[in-house]
């Protein structure tokens, strides 16, 4: 039985992790908010950043950047490839909120093809299963597909 007037270092514990919860919820709603500024500036400005007659809004380059950034920085405990899968899907969920790519990929989902574009381009992306590498291109080629 617990003793009521001795503090619990499981509770205390637990409630600083809700508080830290909350804390990077506020601070990815903050990146969210910023990510659509940035929208904002990229459709005033559409003439700077077109080609093919397409809005720029995937920078891998500049993912790259953060990524590597994300990795750099990380002192653990988790290791630097899951700090740096974490922030991926931030990402992709962020970038969905400028634009929803769609990416096609070789083979049935559940395949390897499957889970690399998922790897590579996170869970806010569409996804387009195709039987043949042809047809990915032809669909990429289409403008059907961003990649």
């Amino acid at each position: 039985m617990s003793n009521p007037s001795k503090p619990d270092p499981l509770q205390a514990l637990r409630e600083r992790i809700d508080q830290l919860d909350e804390q990077i919820q506020n601070l990815i709603t903050e990146r969210a908010r910023c990510v659509l500024e940035v929208a904002h500036v990229k459709q005033q400005n559409k003439a700077d950043l077109t080609t093919d007659d397409k809005m720029l809004y995937y920078r891998p380059e500049r993912e790259a950047q953060i990524l590597h950034r994300v990795q750099q920085r990380n002192q653990g405990p988790l290791h630097s490839a899951t700090m740096a899968q974490l922030f991926r899907e931030i990402i992709s969920a962020c970038m969905a909120l400028e634009q929803v790519m769609t990416v096609a990929y070789l083979g049935p989902e559940g395949t390897f093809t499957h889970s690399a574009t998922r790897k590579h381009f996170g869970q806010a992306v569409r996804t387009r299963s195709l039987p043949a590498i042809d047809d990915v291109f032809r669909e990429v080629e289409a403008d059907s597909a961003d990649f």
